[in-house]
């Protein structure tokens, strides 16, 4: 799946599902969850880095998915919720990692 989005700049990014670096993996499939959002960066070629929302949802009727360009600041603050939400045990180790690197000191203890 290929998807053109048009960034605040008025560029296209090529969103390709699997090519992407994965931050944040709602559950599925569990007794419960039947909607979710999910969190990707992806780099351009030019290096830059984008980031955007992949919403799914298994109830019938609804859009299956919604893809959503979002700022580095709502994607580092959608992380902070999850871990705020959970605790940073609620984040899987490879999630924290990512975040810690890709938005230094925003995980660390600050008093």
């Amino acid at each position: 799946m290929s998807i053109l989005l048009k960034t605040p700049e008025g560029d296209f990014i090529n969103i390709t599902r699997g090519k992407n670096i994965c931050l944040y993996l709602a559950p599925e499939g569990f007794p419960g969850y039947t909607r979710g959002t999910n969190l990707f960066m992806h780099i351009s070629p030019s290096g830059r880095r984008y980031f955007y929302t992949y919403r799914w949802s298994l109830w019938a009727g609804e859009d299956p998915a919604i893809i959503e360009l979002i700022s580095e600041e709502e994607a580092r603050d959608f992380l902070l919720k999850r871990a705020q939400w959970s605790g940073l045990e609620g984040l899987k180790p490879v999630e924290i990692e990512l975040a810690k690197k890709i938005f230094p000191g925003s995980f660390e203890e600050t008093t």
